[in-house]
């Protein structure tokens, strides 16, 4: 009962790290453009500044560092090598990218599950945010809201060790390519929690 009343996705089984959703709500509900994720991050290189940064309030610079520190610690790559190699081919197809999108989710299916749902929860969240800074930034033109937003797929292609086109792709179609998770409107997460060293660990929500 206390995992479903902490988990803003209660509604779906995600074998996902309880913390990495919280992060990713912490960021999309204080600070919803992409723009955060150029912010100075906070120093957590050595044990003792996560220890630190832990007793503080989760902060959306604070989520955005945990969140790039989990991606770029990941014992395994979240695309596998084999997998990154076929979805680039299938990207590079001259398909219509609608036959792109089927290709690519039957690809996904093969991940194990705990990567197809970070890359479900993580690619929707970039998209998410990504759009939103566009939608607060009328100003811009087309291009300048592509350039703007590029630094995202370049960060995120070189923490998990992925093609930038790759990251860029799955990004920008990634309300075509993942089901988006049933969120619950009433669990949200408080800015000024704090981060459980427990929930650092491999713990999935179920």
């Amino acid at each position: 009962e206390e995992a479903t009343k902490h988990n803003p996705l209660q509604n779906d089984d995600l074998a996902v790290p309880r913390f990495l959703v919280d992060c990713i709500n912490i960021i999309e509900q204080a600070h919803p453009q992409d723009s955060v994720y150029r912010q100075e991050p906070v120093k957590i290189k050595q044990p003792a500044d996560l220890e630190n940064a832990l007793k503080q309030p989760l902060t959306p610079v604070f989520a955005v560092s945990l969140l790039k520190r989990f991606l770029k610690e990941l014992p395994e790559q979240l695309i596998p090598t084999e997998l990154n190699s076929a979805i680039f081919k299938i990207i590079n197809d001259p398909n219509p990218d609608l036959n792109r999108f089927i290709e690519i989710r039957n690809l996904i299916q093969k991940f194990p599950k705990s990567n197809r749902d970070t890359m479900r929860l993580l690619f929707l969240h970039f998209h998410d945010i990504i759009h939103q800074s566009h939608t607060m930034s009328p100003t811009q033109t087309s291009s300048s809201k592509s350039s703007e937003s590029s630094f995202i797929p370049v960060t995120i292609a070189t923490l998990i060790k992925s093609k930038e086109r790759t990251i860029k792709y799955l990004i920008q179609h990634a309300t075509d390519i993942f089901e988006r998770p049933q969120t619950s409107s009433t669990s949200r997460v408080s800015l000024i929690k704090n981060v459980s060293r427990s929930s650092l660990h491999s713990e999935t929500i179920e």
